[in-house]
Protein backbone atom coordinates (compact mmCIF):
# COMPACT_ATOMS: atom_id res chain seq x y z
CA UNK A 1 0.00 0.00 0.00
CA UNK A 2 1.54 3.89 -1.14
CA UNK A 3 -0.12 6.29 0.49
CA UNK A 4 0.97 10.33 -0.57
CA UNK A 5 2.13 11.56 -3.95
CA UNK A 6 3.37 8.81 -6.28
CA UNK A 7 6.20 9.86 -9.09
CA UNK A 8 4.90 6.39 -11.56
CA UNK A 9 7.35 7.02 -13.80
CA UNK A 10 9.92 6.85 -11.44
CA UNK A 11 8.24 3.51 -9.76
CA UNK A 12 8.47 2.27 -13.38
CA UNK A 13 12.13 2.80 -13.69
CA UNK A 14 12.77 1.17 -10.18
CA UNK A 15 11.24 -1.89 -10.84
CA UNK A 16 12.90 -1.85 -14.50
CA UNK A 17 16.43 -1.61 -12.39
CA UNK A 18 15.46 -4.61 -10.29
CA UNK A 19 13.80 -6.53 -13.17
CA UNK A 20 17.39 -6.31 -15.05
CA UNK A 21 19.73 -6.76 -11.62
CA UNK A 22 17.84 -10.03 -11.20
CA UNK A 23 18.05 -12.86 -13.66
CA UNK A 24 15.47 -15.08 -12.04
CA UNK A 25 12.89 -12.53 -12.63
CA UNK A 26 13.54 -12.96 -16.36
CA UNK A 27 13.91 -16.70 -15.89
CA UNK A 28 12.09 -19.17 -18.76
CA UNK A 29 11.79 -22.58 -17.62
CA UNK A 30 10.76 -24.92 -20.72
CA UNK A 31 10.96 -28.98 -20.89
CA UNK A 32 13.87 -30.23 -22.61
CA UNK A 33 13.52 -33.93 -23.78
CA UNK A 34 11.00 -34.50 -20.48
CA UNK A 35 13.91 -32.26 -18.33
CA UNK A 36 12.88 -28.99 -17.15
CA UNK A 37 16.04 -26.40 -18.75
CA UNK A 38 16.48 -23.01 -17.54
CA UNK A 39 16.75 -19.91 -20.04
CA UNK A 40 17.00 -16.19 -18.78
CA UNK A 41 15.51 -13.88 -21.13
CA UNK A 42 16.73 -11.07 -22.65
CA UNK A 43 15.95 -7.44 -20.19
CA UNK A 44 13.07 -5.89 -21.95
CA UNK A 45 12.04 -2.11 -20.77
CA UNK A 46 9.63 -2.70 -18.02
CA UNK A 47 5.97 -1.24 -18.89
CA UNK A 48 3.91 -0.38 -15.43
CA UNK A 49 0.09 -1.45 -16.22
CA UNK A 50 -1.56 1.20 -14.13
CA UNK A 51 -5.54 0.03 -13.41
CA UNK A 52 -7.86 3.02 -12.21
CA UNK A 53 -10.53 2.24 -9.79
CA UNK A 54 -11.34 5.68 -8.36
CA UNK A 55 -14.63 5.71 -10.85
CA UNK A 56 -15.90 2.43 -8.85
CA UNK A 57 -18.43 2.18 -6.37
CA UNK A 58 -16.06 0.51 -4.05
CA UNK A 59 -12.93 0.89 -4.89
CA UNK A 60 -11.28 -0.86 -1.97
CA UNK A 61 -13.58 -4.27 -2.77
CA UNK A 62 -12.37 -3.85 -6.42
CA UNK A 63 -8.60 -3.37 -5.74
CA UNK A 64 -9.61 -6.93 -3.55
CA UNK A 65 -10.91 -8.47 -6.30
CA UNK A 66 -8.18 -7.53 -8.72
CA UNK A 67 -5.39 -8.75 -6.56
CA UNK A 68 -7.46 -12.21 -6.21
CA UNK A 69 -7.37 -12.64 -10.27
CA UNK A 70 -3.50 -11.73 -10.43
CA UNK A 71 -2.93 -14.30 -7.90
CA UNK A 72 -5.41 -17.31 -9.11
CA UNK A 73 -4.16 -16.59 -12.39
CA UNK A 74 -2.00 -19.00 -13.45
CA UNK A 75 1.85 -19.07 -15.29
CA UNK A 76 3.05 -19.94 -18.21
CA UNK A 77 6.24 -20.37 -17.33
CA UNK A 78 8.00 -21.27 -20.32
CA UNK A 79 6.50 -18.12 -22.58
CA UNK A 80 5.62 -15.46 -20.20
CA UNK A 81 7.74 -13.83 -17.10
CA UNK A 82 7.06 -16.00 -13.61
CA UNK A 83 5.25 -12.45 -12.48
CA UNK A 84 2.96 -9.96 -12.88
CA UNK A 85 3.26 -6.23 -11.10
CA UNK A 86 1.04 -3.93 -11.75
CA UNK A 87 -0.53 -0.80 -9.87
CA UNK A 88 -3.79 -0.16 -8.65
CA UNK A 89 -4.98 3.36 -7.93
CA UNK A 90 -7.71 3.83 -5.29
CA UNK A 91 -7.68 7.87 -4.81
CA UNK A 92 -5.19 10.36 -6.27
CA UNK A 93 -2.56 9.77 -3.53
CA UNK A 94 -3.07 6.36 -2.17
CA UNK A 95 -2.17 3.15 -4.80
CA UNK A 96 -1.21 -0.63 -4.34
CA UNK A 97 1.30 -2.01 -6.18
CA UNK A 98 0.55 -5.77 -6.60
CA UNK A 99 3.65 -7.93 -6.60
CA UNK A 100 3.02 -11.73 -7.65
CA UNK A 101 5.75 -14.07 -8.57
CA UNK A 102 5.85 -18.26 -8.87
CA UNK A 103 7.14 -19.86 -5.80
CA UNK A 104 9.96 -21.23 -8.11
CA UNK A 105 11.94 -18.02 -8.78
CA UNK A 106 11.07 -16.51 -5.73
CA UNK A 107 10.81 -17.02 -1.88
CA UNK A 108 9.92 -15.04 1.31
CA UNK A 109 13.45 -13.77 1.53
CA UNK A 110 13.72 -12.78 -1.98
CA UNK A 111 10.07 -10.71 -1.48
CA UNK A 112 11.89 -8.68 1.38
CA UNK A 113 15.43 -8.17 -0.84
CA UNK A 114 12.93 -7.11 -3.50
CA UNK A 115 10.97 -4.56 -1.53
CA UNK A 116 14.22 -2.81 -0.46
CA UNK A 117 15.49 -2.53 -3.83
CA UNK A 118 12.71 -0.90 -4.97
CA UNK A 119 12.00 1.44 -2.51
CA UNK A 120 15.60 2.29 -2.50
CA UNK A 121 15.97 3.24 -6.01
CA UNK A 122 12.30 4.28 -6.00
CA UNK A 123 13.30 7.05 -3.50
CA UNK A 124 16.54 7.89 -5.42
CA UNK A 125 14.94 8.51 -8.76
CA UNK A 126 12.49 10.49 -7.28
CA UNK A 127 14.94 13.10 -6.04
CA UNK A 128 16.05 13.39 -9.46
CA UNK A 129 19.18 10.88 -8.78
CA UNK A 130 20.68 9.24 -12.12
CA UNK A 131 20.77 5.32 -10.84
CA UNK A 132 22.70 3.27 -13.17
CA UNK A 133 21.79 -0.53 -13.14
CA UNK A 134 24.45 -2.12 -10.52
CA UNK A 135 24.95 -5.48 -12.10
CA UNK A 136 25.64 -8.17 -9.93
CA UNK A 137 29.38 -9.32 -10.69
CA UNK A 138 28.15 -12.94 -11.47
CA UNK A 139 24.25 -14.50 -12.26
CA UNK A 140 22.84 -16.61 -9.66
CA UNK A 141 23.14 -19.64 -12.63
CA UNK A 142 27.01 -18.86 -12.75
CA UNK A 143 26.79 -19.56 -9.03
CA UNK A 144 24.13 -22.65 -9.10
CA UNK A 145 26.68 -24.31 -12.05
CA UNK A 146 29.53 -23.18 -9.40
CA UNK A 147 27.67 -25.10 -6.18
CA UNK A 148 26.93 -28.17 -8.85
CA UNK A 149 30.85 -28.36 -10.14
CA UNK A 150 31.99 -28.33 -6.22
CA UNK A 151 29.44 -31.77 -5.63
CA UNK A 152 31.75 -34.35 -6.93
CA UNK A 153 30.69 -37.24 -7.06
CA UNK A 154 33.01 -38.34 -4.02
CA UNK A 155 31.19 -35.62 -2.17
CA UNK A 156 27.77 -36.27 -2.73
CA UNK A 157 28.12 -40.21 -2.78
CA UNK A 158 28.10 -40.48 0.36
CA UNK A 159 25.43 -37.99 1.37
CA UNK A 160 23.13 -39.36 -1.13
CA UNK A 161 23.83 -42.89 0.00
CA UNK A 162 23.08 -41.57 3.74
CA UNK A 163 19.50 -40.61 3.15
CA UNK A 164 19.02 -43.65 1.06
CA UNK A 165 19.82 -45.55 4.13
CA UNK A 166 17.80 -43.88 6.18
CA UNK A 167 14.76 -43.96 4.30
CA UNK A 168 15.08 -47.41 3.26
CA UNK A 169 12.04 -49.32 3.48
CA UNK A 170 9.41 -46.61 4.05
CA UNK A 171 5.85 -47.06 2.13
CA UNK A 172 5.80 -45.72 -1.09
CA UNK A 173 2.82 -43.62 -0.36
CA UNK A 174 2.20 -41.34 2.37
CA UNK A 175 -1.38 -42.40 3.35
CA UNK A 176 -3.08 -39.39 5.45
CA UNK A 177 -5.97 -39.99 7.51
CA UNK A 178 -8.07 -37.07 5.59
CA UNK A 179 -7.63 -38.95 2.57
CA UNK A 180 -10.20 -40.26 -0.50
CA UNK A 181 -9.38 -43.39 -2.18
CA UNK A 182 -6.94 -42.90 -4.40
CA UNK A 183 -7.83 -43.31 -8.15
CA UNK A 184 -6.78 -46.11 -10.52
CA UNK A 185 -5.07 -43.30 -12.02
CA UNK A 186 -3.20 -40.44 -10.44
CA UNK A 187 -3.36 -37.16 -11.44
CA UNK A 188 -1.34 -34.31 -10.85
CA UNK A 189 -4.07 -31.58 -11.29
CA UNK A 190 -3.92 -29.19 -8.35
CA UNK A 191 -7.09 -26.84 -6.70
CA UNK A 192 -7.20 -24.32 -4.01
CA UNK A 193 -8.95 -25.27 -0.36
CA UNK A 194 -9.46 -22.20 1.45
CA UNK A 195 -9.12 -23.17 5.28
CA UNK A 196 -9.96 -20.66 7.64
CA UNK A 197 -7.40 -20.86 10.66
CA UNK A 198 -8.40 -19.38 14.49
CA UNK A 199 -6.01 -16.55 15.37
CA UNK A 200 -4.96 -18.97 18.16
CA UNK A 201 -3.83 -21.55 16.15
CA UNK A 202 -2.15 -18.43 13.48
CA UNK A 203 -0.42 -16.90 16.57
CA UNK A 204 0.84 -20.48 17.48
CA UNK A 205 2.35 -20.99 14.20
CA UNK A 206 3.78 -17.87 13.91
CA UNK A 207 5.59 -18.07 16.78
CA UNK A 208 6.43 -21.84 16.43
CA UNK A 209 8.07 -20.22 13.02
CA UNK A 210 10.06 -17.37 14.61
CA UNK A 211 11.43 -19.63 17.16
CA UNK A 212 12.85 -21.84 14.60
CA UNK A 213 13.74 -19.03 12.26
CA UNK A 214 10.95 -20.69 9.52
CA UNK A 215 8.37 -18.90 7.76
CA UNK A 216 4.67 -19.77 8.54
CA UNK A 217 4.50 -21.85 5.09
CA UNK A 218 7.26 -23.96 6.14
CA UNK A 219 5.48 -24.62 9.49
CA UNK A 220 2.17 -25.80 7.83
CA UNK A 221 4.13 -27.61 4.85
CA UNK A 222 5.73 -29.98 7.52
CA UNK A 223 2.49 -30.06 9.47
Amino acid sequence: SLRGTLDVRALERALDRVLLRHDALRTRIRLVDGRPMQTVAPHEPFRLPVVDHRGEVDPEASVHARLGELARAPFDLGEARPHRIELERLEDDRHVLAFVAHHVVVDGYAVDRIQEEVLDTYARLARGETVEPDLPPISYLDYAAHQRRCLVDEVIRPQLEHFRTKLEGLPPLLELPTDRPRPPRTRTEGDVVIVPLPSSTRSAVEELARRHDLTPFMVLLAA
